[in-house]
């Protein structure tokens, strides 16, 4: 008779795969619920590393203008939350409310100075406006940091420096008389020949806002452009605004204005009018270097374009050849209904007032890579490190109104459109202008005052003689 066998099994192996069955479930678990697991590790980290001030009592503000955070909260309480400098960009608004709010509060935010001062600098525009509008706030302590920031060249950050110093300008202009201090940064930056015109332009403004005590600045700064060799479209609007700022501070001493107190030849003329320099006694040069200098302007009207032809002495190549950059021979301010009120004053010279647009023809330069690739183009300024590969043109035009420094862009020249319809050849530059871009109709009687954009020197040197010209 044989025995029964039977096979006993370990208690260890039972353990262990009771272990292996757990195993299992919670793998399935946390597949499942990975996410939910994530945030709860997250979360008990958080609260073990202990909670941001910042992300707490402010994550809910997002919402809130600077105003009723100016309100809700005290001056300590919103340095605070600006110390609680934000984990990621997308917090930046809300950061640039704290300073916003801070400056609303004035004086009072003076404490706040150490916080803010870093960002005058800082690579993104929303928190370094948020940290000016709070400089600006706290007023004269302030001075200090923000004329450094007028003249911040870069550092190891990704900051623009061109914007900085754009915003740093404007936050000047508006503190007015108490930003003092700044006049000679300003000067500096109104006569400084390589800087933006766009950083110059609120500089320009900046001096004026604070009163007689800018005036000799202003002065040397006007001193400055009508000794340059030639103004660019770009720079245009900062000698206005410096002109106006003469004006406004009533000085009787002020540099004249070329066109001030003097009445250009006048030439009246149906469809066609072509108007000869006035010869100057010198060679127009550029940076030491042959400039555009015209020889005659023709204007003509054929029923739908009015016509613009400029000669050089020079052929426009051998002087773009020698440059490299883009120039215009030539700015030309048109009073298309003959209403002095209606238009700006140009140069400043009341005889000159009415002007509706203002057109500016140009030539430009096509570029060519070290490497031999196509290197862009440029029709006003130029780029560096390139070499001349050929030549364009076109022509932009700008409406006018009266008491305003800037003019409105119409045609901006840089579309192929407006380029097609210019032609340069040899010595001549011809633009058709179609007659609704400067709001012109047949029959019509316009005004039309040429500058010679690089002329130096008297009123007759720099522009040619008035034209009254009836539109066909």
């Amino acid at each position: 008779m044989g025995r029964k066998s039977s096979a006993r099994v370990s208690p260890s192996v039972i353990v262990l795969g009771v272990l292996l069955g757990i195993g299992a479930v919670l793998g399935v678990l946390y597949f499942v619920f990975a996410s939910q697991i994530n945030s709860l590790v997250a979360g008990l980290v958080e609260k073990a590393e202990g909670p941001s001030p910042c992300e707490t009592e402010f994550r809910g503000l997002r919402r809130e203008t600077p105003e009723n955070l100016a309100q809700q909260f005290s001056a300590s309480a919103l340095i605070d939350a600006w110390n609680c400098l934000p984990r990621a960009e997308s917090d930046y608004g809300l950061h640039a409310s704290f300073g916003k709010a801070l400056g609303l509060m004035g004086s009072e935010a003076s404490a706040a100075l150490p916080a803010l001062a870093p960002y005058a600098i800082h690579e993104d525009s929303s928190l370094r406006e948020g940290a000016l509008a709070g400089l600006v706030g706290i007023g004269a302590e302030a001075v200090p940091v923000l004329t450094e920031a007028l003249q911040f060249q870069g550092d190891e950050s990704n900051a623009d420096p061109v914007m900085v110093r754009w915003d740093a300008a404007k936050a000047l202009a508006q503190l007015g008389t108490v930003a003092e201090p700044a006049i000679p940064a300003l000067l500096a930056t109104l006569t400084n020949p390589e800087e933006n015109p766009n950083v110059k332009l609120p500089a320009a403004y900046a001096l004026r806002s604070m009163g007689t005590s800018a005036l000799s600045a202003v002065q040397e700064a006007q001193r400055y452009y009508y000794e340059l060799d030639g103004i660019s479209m770009g720079e245009m609007p900062v000698l206005r605004e410096i002109n106006s700022a003469m004006r406004t501070l009533g000085s009787e001493e002020w540099y004249q204005s070329p066109g001030e107190g003097v009445d250009l030849q006048r030439i009246e003329a149906e469809n066609r009018a072509e108007v000869k320099d006035a010869e100057e006694k010198e060679p127009i040069l550029f940076d030491g270097q042959p400039g555009m200098d015209v020889e005659s302007v023709l204007l003509e009207t054929d029923g739908s374009n009015f016509i613009v032809t400029v000669v050089l002495t020079e052929n426009y190549s051998t002087i773009l050849d020698v440059l490299a950059m883009g120039m215009a021979p030539v700015e030309i301010s048109i009073d298309t209904d003959g209403n002095p009120t209606t238009g700006a004053t140009v140069w400043d010279n009341p005889q000159w007032a009415g002007y509706d647009f203002e057109i500016q023809l140009q030539a430009g330069v096509r570029y060519r890579n070290p490497d031999g690739g196509d290197g862009g183009w440029a029709l006003m300024g130029g780029l560096q490190d390139m070499e001349v590969a050929g030549y364009l043109s076109s022509y932009a035009v700008e409406r006018l109104e009266a008491g305003s420094s800037f003019g409105t862009t119409v045609v901006s020249g840089t579309d192929e459109v407006h380029q097609k319809r210019t032609e340069l050849l040899y010595n001549r530059l011809t633009a058709k202008i179609p007659y609704e871009e400067i709001g012109i109709q047949s029959g019509q009687k316009i005004r039309i005052l040429i500058r010679e954009s690089q002329a130096t020197g008297t009123a007759k040197d720099i522009f040619l003689p008035e034209v009254h010209l009836t539109v066909w």
